[in-house]
C-alpha cells in the first residue's frame, strides 16, 4: 500500500477515492477477478453498514466506486506507481541487481516474462540431462540396452540418482535462499559422492534404496561389473559438478566474511585487496558488532544498512547475496498466473436454477435472523 500513500489519493478530502484504491489493492493481492468488487465486496459492505451503522452510513459507502473497470484502472495506477518507484530505486542503487524473466501468458494470452541469472537450478537440470546423454553413449550395463538382463538394475540405480538430484534441487528452492546457502548444498553433495562410491564397493546400498529393493526382490547381488560402472558414473558425476560449478570455491572466503564478519580471520584476505583497510576498521567498530549480533538481524538487511558507512564492503557483500540462485520466483509466478487463468475460465454466470434457489433462500434467511433476534430478546 506504499504506492497509495505516496500519491495524493489519501488526502483528507478524498476518503472515498482512497477506499476505492485500498479495496482494489486487496482484490489484486488476493488474485481475485476485478468484477468481485461490485458483485460481492461492495454489496457485503453495504449490508454490514446498513445493519450495524444505519442507512446513512450505507449511503456514504455506496459512493465508493468498485466497478469492474474502476478496479482495473486502480490496479493499473498502482502498478505503474510501483514500477516507477522500483525503477527509481534501481537507478539509485550502488549495487548490482538481479532479475528473473521467463515467458508465460496471462488470461488475455499476453506474454509475461521473468529472467533468471546465475541459476543453480538450471545447472542441476542440465547436469541431469547430461547424465542421460552419457549413459546413452556408454557400452555398459548402465546404458540403454533393453536386452541386457541387468537393465532393470540399471533403471533402479538411475531412479536413485535422479531422486538425489531432485532432492538437491528442492533443498535450494525458496524465496530467501541465497547463493551462499546454495553453494553449501552443492559442496555437501559433491563431498558425499566418493563416500557413496566406497559404500557401493563394499556392497552397502544405503544411498540407493530403489536399486537395493530391486536386488532384494529378485534375489540378486551386485555384480563386479555393475559395481565398477556405478563407481565410474559417480566419478563422472563429481567431475561434471566441478565443471558446472567451477567458480564455487571462489565463494569460500567471500561467504566467510559476509556471514561471520567479526570472527573472520583478516589474514586470509590479500594485502592487495583494497577492501582490507575498510574491513579492519569495520571489525574494530563495536557499534557495528552490536548491530550484527542484534536478535533477528538478517544478513542481507545488515549489509544493506552498511552501504553509507562501508560502501566497498556492502556492495561486495550484496554482489554475492542478491543474485537469484534458482527459478523459484519464476515458478511461483507461473503458478499464480495459472491459478488466476483457471479461475477466470471456470467462472460461470448464475444459472436460472440458482436464481430460483436464491429467491427461496433469501426470505428464509431473513426469517431465521428475525427468529434469532426474538430468542435473544427473550
Amino acid at each position: 500500500m506504499s504506492s497509495v500513500k505516496k500519491r495524493k489519493w489519501n488526502a483528507p478530502g478524498k476518503p472515498l477515492l482512497e477506499a476505492s484504491y485500498k479495496v482494489s489493492y486487496m482484490i489484486a493481492r488476493e488474485k481475485k477477478p476485478h468484477i468481485i468488487g461490485e458483485t460481492l465486496v461492495k454489496p457485503c459492505a453495504l449490508e454490514m453498514a446498513k445493519i450495524v451503522l444505519g442507512e446513512e452510513a450505507a449511503k456514504q459507502l455506496s459512493q465508493v466506486s468498485l466497478s469492474n473497470g474502476t478496479v482495473r484502472q486502480r490496479i493499473k495506477d498502482m502498478s505503474e506507481d510501483i514500477t516507477a518507484q522500483v525503477v527509481n530505486e534501481i537507478k539509485q542503487s550502488p549495487a548490482k541487481i538481479s532479475m528473473q524473466i521467463d515467458e508465460s501468458t496471462d488470461v488475455a494470452n499476453h506474454k509475461v516474462r521473468w529472467l533468471s541469472r546465475g541459476s543453480v537450478f538450471t545447472h542441476v537440470v542440465e547436469l541431469r540431462d547430461e547424465i542421460l546423454e552419457f549413459l546413452k553413449h556408454q557400452h555398459s550395463p548402465l546404458a540403454n540396452n533393453f536386452e541386457d538382463e541387468q537393465f532393470i538394475v540399471s533403471l533402479g540405480y538411475l531412479a536413485d540418482i535422479f531422486s538425489l538430484l531432485n532432492d538437491l534441487n528442492t533443498s535450494m528452492q525458496g524465496r530467501d535462499v541465497d547463493i551462499i546457502q546454495a553453494r553449501g548444498k552443492v559442496v555437501a553433495f559433491t563431498r558425499k559422492l566418493p563416500i557413496w562410491s566406497r559404500r557401493v564397493e563394499s556392497g552397502n546400498l544405503a544411498n540407493f534404496p530403489i536399486l537395493d529393493n530391486i536386488l532384494i526382490r529378485d534375489g540378486k547381488k551386485l555384480s563386479v561389473e555393475i559395481i565398477q560402472e556405478v563407481k565410474n558414473h559417480l566419478e563422472v558425476l563429481s567431475t561434471n559438478f566441478e565443471g558446472y560449478f567451477s567458480d564455487i570455491d571462489d565463494l569460500t572466503m567471500e561467504s566467510s566474511w559476509i556471514l561471520n564478519p567479526f570472527s573472520f580471520d583478516i589474514s586470509r584476505m590479500s594485502d592487495n585487496d583494497l577492501s582490507k583497510d575498510d574491513f579492519i576498521e569495520f571489525q574494530e567498530n563495536p557499534r557495528k558488532k552490536a548491530d550484527f549480533e542484534r536478535a533477528g538481524m538478517d544478513v542481507k538487511q545488515f549489509w544493506c544498512e552498511q552501504i553509507s558507512a562501508y560502501p566497498s564492503l556492502a556492495i561486495r557483500a550484496m554482489h554475492v547475496l542478491v543474485p537469484f540462485t534458482t527459478t523459484y520466483l519464476c515458478e511461483t509466478g507461473f503458478s499464480a498466473l495459472l491459478n488466476m487463468k483457471s479461475k477466470w475460465r471456470n467462472r460461470l454466470d448464475v444459472s436460472d436454477d440458482m436464481r430460483i434457489a436464491l429467491s427461496v433462500t433469501v426470505p428464509r434467511f431473513h426469517a431465521l435472523i428475525a427468529q434469532k433476534q426474538q430468542q435473544i430478546s427473550h
